[in-house]
């Protein structure tokens, strides 16, 4: 997006954004901001369906939204469960290649990073630790 609009009307979009998650998730939810145009949720779920229902609402709403500098946005979603062996540099790396599937392969979509077939494409350091 800021690549066709500016720095100056992405950011605006992603405040738009960010409203429209505070809207759509509850308090004990995080939201974090990924690079430039990229954000990550972490949310509670008991099943995937569950997360599948959540993300797809905020596709939707976001879709539906009246954004004024850019008219429309839609989003997609790639969602993986963690578990307690999980590093950083490993979910960084999944969102990463999540991204780029999308961006390649059709956008506006929700799937489950399993379904991605992106497994294996790029090997990760897990030496490594962010932050």
């Amino acid at each position: 997006m800021n690549d066709n609009f500016g720095h100056a009307i992405g950011c605006g979009v992603i405040l738009l954004v960010a409203r429209l998650l505070k809207n759509n998730y509850r308090l004990v939810d995080c939201v974090f901001r990924c690079g430039g145009e990229g954000v990550a949720l972490l949310f509670h779920t008991n099943t995937e369906t569950e997360a599948r229902v959540a993300l797809n609402r905020l596709r939707l709403n976001t879709a539906e939204y009246f954004f004024p500098q850019i008219v429309q946005l839609t989003i997609s979603c790639g969602f993986l469960g963690l578990a307690s062996i999980d590093t950083v540099s490993s979910i960084v790396n999944q969102a990463d290649l999540a991204l780029y599937h999308f961006k390649n392969n059709g956008r506006n979509r929700v799937m489950p990073y399993n379904e991605l077939g992106v497994n294996g494409q790029q090997q990760v350091d897990n030496s490594i630790e962010l932050f």
